[in-house]
């Protein structure tokens, strides 16, 4: 059902499938997920664990987001850096798959939330959950390409080598030239979006039941 469901979010977004080498198999070490800069955030210990981050003192920044938390559980942007600050300094991907499970909660349509859990889920060898999720997170937002790249990535470790070599070239069409230099991003819809053509092509509710 969900190579279905993939196959139509393709055909929605209208994306040119382009010639793309297979991309090289999961080594069960998340990469791509880093914690959100944001300046504006009313914790004081959220912003101080961003400049910690910054200056590679993650273990300092992981205490930082913790204390984050306690001040304001309901902030999902600390529960994010939590996820993201564990993911990056060990191997307790259930406690980092947790975090973003919060986030999840607390923000349903941020889809950093469900790309976390997704790179969670692959490194404890749960490639169908991981689907799950970054289904989630591309439906989202369906123009960022690194979504479209950890979904291939899933499928590929399933063997859904047809869908998953059409995810890899949605990716190959949406990744920019040049990457700019960036502590980590929050992805919306707004600052994302790149192709013009790009729309939310199902209604986020049928994949309700995922998580």
């Amino acid at each position: 059902m969900m190579n279905g469901s993939l196959k139509v979010i393709c055909a929605g977004l209208g994306v040119a499938l382009l010639s793309a080498p297979a991309w090289a198999a999961y080594d069960r070490m998340p990469r791509s997920v880093y914690p959100v800069s944001v300046p504006w955030a009313p914790t004081a210990s959220l912003r101080r664990g961003v400049n910690l981050w910054a200056n590679a003192e993650k273990k300092q920044a992981l205490a930082a987001f913790r204390a984050a938390v306690k001040t304001a559980p309901r902030d999902p942007l600390a529960w994010h850096n939590i996820g993201v600050a564990i993911l990056r300094t060990s191997t307790f991907y259930d406690d980092a798959l947790d975090a973003f499970r919060h986030e999840r909660f607390l923000s349903p349509t941020a889809p950093g939330a469900y790309f976390g859990m997704g790179e969670c889920l692959m490194a404890l060898d749960r490639p169908m959950e991981a689907e799950n999720a970054f289904v989630m997170a591309v439906v989202e937002c369906p123009s960022e390409w690194r979504y479209w790249s950890a979904l291939a990535e899933a499928l590929r470790a399933q063997g859904k080598r047809d869908t998953a070599t059409v995810a890899e070239r949605n990716a190959a069409r949406l990744k920019p030239r040049r990457q700019h230099q960036f502590q980590g991003f929050e992805t919306t819809r707004r600052e994302v979006l790149r192709a013009p053509q790009a729309q939310i092509p199902i209604h986020r509710a049928v994949f309700g039941g995922v998580y």
